[in-house]
């Protein structure tokens, strides 16, 4: 069974698109999760072998 730790899609208390009232949000929020991605890369470097940082979509009352 695999082990997740969700971060979120952006920094905590950053600004960032909101679902439900930012407009073309899939495509915006696309964007922040690859930067997010490439900044705790650039910080931290590659994640070690079997522990990917892959983005995960979840699904909410208002959206996906």
């Amino acid at each position: 069974m695999p082990f997740v730790i969700d971060i979120g899609g952006a920094p905590a208390s950053e600004p960032c698109a909101q679902l439900g009232q930012t407009p073309d949000f899939e495509r915006i929020n696309k964007l922040e999760v690859a930067a997010y991605r490439a900044a705790i890369i650039a910080q931290y470097g590659s994640p070690p072998a079997g522990c990917p940082l892959v983005e995960l979509r979840n699904p909410h009352d208002f959206g996906t």
